[in-house]
């Protein structure tokens, strides 16, 4: 219940918080900081962060998230000074890694072993059937604010409704995780090595330095190309081709429709002719749909281009993480896991501000440029460097 309604107001925000900020006179660079800005932190709060929900364990670290989160999003709807927007995105980007670092193993902790599978699988349908739900009524409840309350079209407060809806969710979905159970940490998860120096026991546990350093370089520059487009697609819709709140959050919902048909048929596939050629060859085929949205005639094209980019890029995700995790040694998971973070995101957030650059001055095609060559980079990187990996079936 918590995943769904948490779901559900995050598919209405992601809809109608960038074109709030639009309303209220805010540029394409303010909110492509903001963006990066949440993105770094996230980056440079993972590590230490990993330490602190160890220490008050799962549950208490996302309640923490969500009692702090909701009032700043409150606060960001109702005050919307960039001082306030802006250091409200840092603190709830702050507080929102203890979340992510949290609940997939507070599903682990609570379940038994031989459902796991299927609890993974519920929650993870669950949240992207709320989230394309929030995507297509999320432009729609704007829509039917202008009418309700007489507003003009694009009002800062036909958005505030939409948002206020978001907040609502978000409140009901904090009392659902208000009853989840406390789980106590058990003591073999805890570094109990106090004295011990913190380099030590950040990186004392990894061996497989060969294949680490490749996986991190491909992931950056997946990052840093990604960084310049896909955070900024909702405004890129918006100024290249008008789209208001109601059909981008059509755009957006639809778009995730075949990437729901992606995973399902994706692991079979990598069956067939193998994880990392499958995860390398939906990279590369993604590149034309991604210059298909750039030079499409017209709206419903561009939009048929990105649900295709998004559902190549992202479903193979599960295939991805069970083919890197599988090379590495289990103590060395959670350490990889971490420094994935910190530089996919620092180089993503770098990649958006540039971007959000590149939109505002109208040089928004050489964004797609960079993403679409940093795609091919790492694909090809990959393919050379783990040769041996490509021919496994």
């Amino acid at each position: 219940m918590a995943t769904f309604f948490a779901g559900l107001g995050a598919g209405i925000n992601e809809v109608n918080f960038n074109y709030y900020l639009l309303s209220l006179g805010y540029n394409e660079i303010f909110i492509a900081t903001l963006t990066s800005l949440a993105t770094l932190t996230a980056a440079i709060a993972s590590i230490p962060m990993s330490f602190l929900v160890n220490r008050i364990g799962r549950r208490n670290a996302i309640v923490v998230n969500q009692l702090i989160s909701w009032p700043l999003f409150l606060l960001q709807v109702l005050l919307p000074i960039s001082p306030i927007i802006l250091g409200a995105s840092v603190v709830s980007s702050l507080v929102s890694t203890m979340q992510g670092l949290s609940e997939r193993p507070l599903l682990i902790e609570s379940t038994e072993e031989d459902k796991r599978v299927n609890v993974f699988s519920l929650v993870t349908m669950t949240s992207l059937v709320a989230v394309i739900s929030g995507n297509f009524f999320g432009g729609k409840l704007t829509y039917l604010a202008t009418q309700i309350f007489s507003l003009p079209a694009e009002s800062p407060w036909a958005y505030r409704a939409a948002l206020f809806c978001t907040s609502l969710l978000s409140g009901i979905a904090m009392s659902c995780y208000l009853r989840l159970k406390h789980i106590p940490i058990s003591a073999d998860h805890l570094d109990t090595r106090t004295n011990s120096h913190f380099f030590k026991r950040l990186f004392g546990n990894l061996e497989s330095f060969g294949f680490i350093w490749k996986l991190l370089l491909g992931q950056m520059l997946i990052g840093f190309g990604a960084g310049f487009t896909v955070p900024l697609f909702s405004l890129f819709f918006k100024k290249v081709y008008h789209a208001t709140a109601d059909q981008w959050g059509t755009i957006s919902s639809i778009a995730k429709l075949p990437m729901f048909f992606g995973v399902m048929i994706s692991p079979k596939i990598a069956r067939k002719f193998g994880s990392l050629k499958t995860v390398v060859f939906c990279q590369y085929l993604s590149i034309p749909f991604l210059l298909l949205t750039l030079f499409a005639p017209n709206i419903a094209v561009a939009g048929f281009g990105f649900a295709i980019r998004h559902a190549l890029m992202n479903m193979t995700e599960p295939i991805w993480a069970s083919f890197y995790m599988g090379m590495l040694k289990p103590k060395e998971l959670s350490t990889v896991s971490s420094f994935i973070t910190v530089g996919w995101n620092t180089l993503n957030a770098t990649g958006t501000r540039i971007g959000g650059s590149f939109l505002e001055s109208g040089k928004h095609q050489w964004s797609f440029y960079i993403t679409g060559l940093a795609y091919v980079i790492a694909s090809s990187f990959y393919s050379i460097v783990w040769r041996k990996h490509m021919r496994k079936t």
